[in-house]
């Protein structure tokens, strides 16, 4: 595989990466519930929530590849989305159904799960690439 260090801190990305998506996926119903939304509003979130994605990852995959900055992109993408995140903490936010919509949906216009496979894929080279899922596993392990 990698380097010791450089093996460290990509298993530790993928963790905690899956682990935040994991938590929030699990949890943000029950978050919706609480603030008193109802069927519909949580069914139009989360379905906007699934369908942002399919767009902005394949973007941030394009400004990643094109720019050569792989890692740069999903540190900063992944700061962005889950500071907009917790701004559904804010009682002005989640007093409101189109403001709590607004912040979930933005949060997913900075989703760039890929950037961190091609990055350790980058990162093995061609030569080791078939160490790749020893890497991927640390993700499903924080599915608990």
């Amino acid at each position: 595989g990698l380097p010791f260090e450089r093996s460290i801190l990509i298993k530790s990305l993928f963790f905690l990466d899956a682990l935040g998506s994991s938590t929030w996926g699990r949890f943000s119903a029950i978050y919706y519930n609480c603030h008193s939304l109802n069927s519909q509003h949580i069914g139009l979130i989360e379905g906007l929530r699934t369908a942002v994605p399919t767009i902005s990852m394949v973007v941030w995959g394009v400004v990643a590849d094109s720019f050569h900055c792989r890692k740069f992109v999903w540190i900063m993408t992944k700061l962005a989305s889950t500071c907009i995140l917790l701004l559904l903490a804010v009682p002005y936010v989640y007093r409101s159904f189109v403001r709590i919509l607004v912040v979930s949906v933005s949060a997913q216009l900075f989703v760039s799960s890929g950037i961190l496979d091609a990055f350790t894929l980058e990162q093995l080279g061609a030569e080791k690439k078939m160490y790749y899922g020893r890497y991927r596993l640390y993700a499903s392990l924080s599915w608990g």
